[in-house]
């Protein structure tokens, strides 16, 4: 989070005083301050670093108010997006007068509003374009996982120092499973404030009964329009709120080429799809009016239709119902006698003409759903690329990738909640786990592919019988979001780690259990080597933490930087780890022996992003990283030479690439084969050969 313009404050709202400090937090200054919590810059003692600190105001915290607060902070734990604002804990804070709960999220410094960035940027429609594609990816990470923000607006989506955005405040936000919270604020003379401005016709009639992600797709609508023409699409200034809801409701807003002619076309014909009253005719989705600007972008036909004439006599008709009554019938008189069958023949016209596009549109449509619906059982091959496998592998980000060494098997995890188990040789799909909410995406596979396991995020880990399909707990429990998890090539072996500060050891079978403890951070990730005898785990400090079984001593750890180890991987024999940060750094280490330390190789700046995962090719010779800012490279062992470089991307509009995070990578293995998954749900398998004299990665 970043600073808040401080017209977020009433005039004669009294100021919150200053704690200093907030469970282990020492706060430097205040952000922000609403009716429901004050949002504070704080700084955390380990690891030491600035954060946004909400907090709830004293003297409210009924139960309602609690449940939504601590719901806050269950939904940004789901969400696991570059471009949302992470959330890093969440607990409760004594201020003498009974527990205050509070979350910590990330800060964000040197951001600003979006339309604020655009302005001072002076960028063009299509920068701002570009940008609010990004948005829309962000919300609909959100929107695959069935969360739907529900308080969407300039101030609630930042951009940061590099130009990113990021969507903060799910605050009012709701998961489709769960029950609504009232989110219509008003003042004592019933005037219209705050982010009503932004809500659409069905969330301001205040019944919570049909509140959906295209609500959202509104929200986006309204900000999409405030970005390219500079001023909302309704006069709503000094309203009564009922005169208020009643324009949300039922007036067309003004036409936005009537503000900038250049909008007009296939722009303007998106911008009031998105606000359409009807959502029946809107983007269900932020990713359908994502996608809709892409194609404008990449001078590719819109899927949206211009407003039929009919469809605005309605709408029309609905604002002067009494007016249009009374001259409806006038005019059925007066066409009558003077113009005979020549007005009911251009009216019938009109309305086969509207009926006909709508036909045509709704068959496009179960055309495109036929071919969505199929692309998630069969494999989606590129005619053009015929060489690697491309498959519609989940709904949402794949999140993880693992080879079953002895199998030829893989599976996959997601934001959409599921574990599918795949054959890649057929390029088929051959098991799917029920969708869980708790996943939290790191997932491990035994060699011969009848065991997996899932980190959750309640602290449990799910074992996964990937022969007869069903599911049970591991007797392994932490005491808070299990972060990663390995398995040994036999499958008796468990490694997990959590933001418990432990990294737990279980043997099937012997029902045995050892934790283990390191004195720098949090583990963050962890690896086993086949042997199960080597285990390796990265902190939230930037250190790397190596125990050999069965010691239950840790070796000196080795720092990388000051950032949190995001991905971590043995090589099959234990004796090379590679690293990767937040802050885009790899760390490669090797020891010359079973019982010899540890030393670093090379460090290098590897990605501008995170890295995200990385994987040691089976010969020890190669690494593969990949990142958020959608690149995945592959290093010489030996020196941390970058060898090649493979842009996962998509096409923009003027003919660049616009790059698709990668979340995930791992080598099969052969070597023959490097898998990386995706934000978009893609699993894609690239073709990897190795002869002495150069690398060759098949694209």
């Amino acid at each position: 989070m970043s600073e808040r313009p401080h017209d977020t404050f009433a005039e004669d709202d009294d100021r919150p005083v200053l704690p200093k400090a907030i469970g282990r937090y020492q706060i430097q200054r205040l952000l922000g301050a609403g009716g429901m919590a004050t949002v504070y810059a704080a700084l955390q003692e380990s690891p030491r670093r600035t954060v946004a600190l909400k907090v709830m105001r004293p003297g409210i915290a009924s139960r309602s108010t609690l449940r939504r607060f601590k719901h806050e902070a269950e939904i940004l734990a789901k969400l696991r997006h570059p471009y949302i604002a992470q959330i890093y804990e969440a607990g409760t804070h004594d201020d003498g007068g009974g527990g205050v709960p509070y979350f910590v999220m990330e800060y964000i410094p040197g951001a600003s509003g979006l339309v604020e960035f655009a302005d001072a940027k002076e960028l063009d429609v299509r920068e701002r374009l570009k940008l609010f594609v990004k948005v829309c990816a962000a919300v609909q990470h959100g929107h695959a996982m069935g969360i739907v923000h529900r308080d969407l607006k300039p101030g609630n989506i930042l951009v940061d120092a590099k130009g990113d955005p990021k969507v903060i405040d799910y605050g009012v936000a709701r998961a489709t499973e769960t029950d609504l919270v009232q989110n219509t604020q008003v003042t004592d003379a019933g005037r219209l404030v705050g982010t009503v401005l932004y809500m659409s016709p069905e969330q301001v009639e205040g019944t919570n009964t049909d509140i959906s992600a295209a609500c959202d797709a509104y929200a986006l609508g309204v900000v999409l329009y405030r970005l390219l023409c500079g001023r909302m699409p309704y006069s709503l200034a000094g309203m009564p709120l009922f005169e208020a809801v009643r324009v949300i409701r039922e007036d067309m807003p003004t036409r936005p080429s009537s503000i900038k002619p250049e909008l007009r076309g296939d722009l303007e014909t998106i911008m009031l799809k998105a606000l359409e009253k009807d959502r029946a005719r809107r983007y269900r989705d932020a990713g359908e009016l994502g996608r809709d600007l892409l194609r404008y972008l990449g001078d590719q036909p819109i899927k949206a239709r211009r407003t039929g004439l009919v469809h605005r006599a309605r709408l029309f008709a609905r604002r002067h119902r009494a007016g249009v009554i009374a001259t409806a019938i006038a005019l059925v008189a007066i066409t009558a006698l003077a113009a005979g069958g020549a007005g009911l023949w251009w009216k019938y016209g009109e309305v086969e003409r509207e009926r006909t596009e709508a036909a045509a549109a709704r068959t496009a449509q179960d055309e495109e759903a036929r071919a969505l619906a199929a692309a998630a059982q069969v494999p989606v091959a590129e005619p053009e690329r015929r060489d690697r496998i491309v498959l519609r592998a989940h709904d949402g980000a794949v999140l993880d990738v693992v080879f079953a060494a002895g199998s030829g098997l893989a599976a996959t995890s997601s934001t959409d909640g599921k574990v599918v188990l795949w054959d890649l040789e057929s390029a088929t799909r051959r098991l799917e786990f029920a969708a869980d909410e708790h996943l939290s995406g790191p997932i491990a596979i035994d060699a011969a592919g009848d065991r997996a396991v899932a980190a959750r995020t309640d602290g449990t880990i799910a074992v996964l019988d990937l022969v007869g399909g069903e599911v049970a707990p591991a007797p392994v429990r932490h005491t808070a979001a299990c972060t990663s998890v390995a398995l040994s090539s036999d499958g008796q072996v468990l490694v997990s780690a959590s933001d418990d500060a432990t990294v737990r050891v279980y043997r099937f079978g012997h029902d045995e259990e050892r934790t283990l403890r390191g004195t720098i951070g949090v583990f963050r990730v962890v690896a086993l080597a086949s042997d199960a005898r080597t285990i390796v785990a990265g902190t939230d400090r930037g250190t790397v933490v190596r125990w050999r079984l069965p010691v239950e001593r840790s070796r000196r750890p080795i720092a990388i930087d000051r950032s949190p180890v995001r991905a971590i991987a043995l090589s099959p024999d234990g004796l090379m780890v590679a690293a990767g940060t937040d802050s885009g750094r790899l760390q490669l280490q090797k020891r010359a022996g079973e019982e010899g330390e540890a030393d670093a190789v090379w460090t290098i700046g590897a990605h501008d992003g995170p890295v995200t995962a990385v994987t040691i090719h089976p010969n020890g010779k190669r690494v593969a990283t990949a990142s958020s800012d959608g690149t995945v490279k592959l290093w010489d062992a030996a020196d941390g030479k970058v060898l090649d470089v493979y842009d996962h991307t998509v096409r923009s509009a003027d003919g660049t690439v616009q790059p698709v995070p990668v979340w995930s990578l791992a080598f099969d293995p052969t070597g023959k084969w490097l898998a990386l998954g995706d934000d978009e749900g893609m699993l894609v398998a690239l073709p990897f050969e190795e002869s002495e004299n150069k690398v060759v990665w098949e694209r």
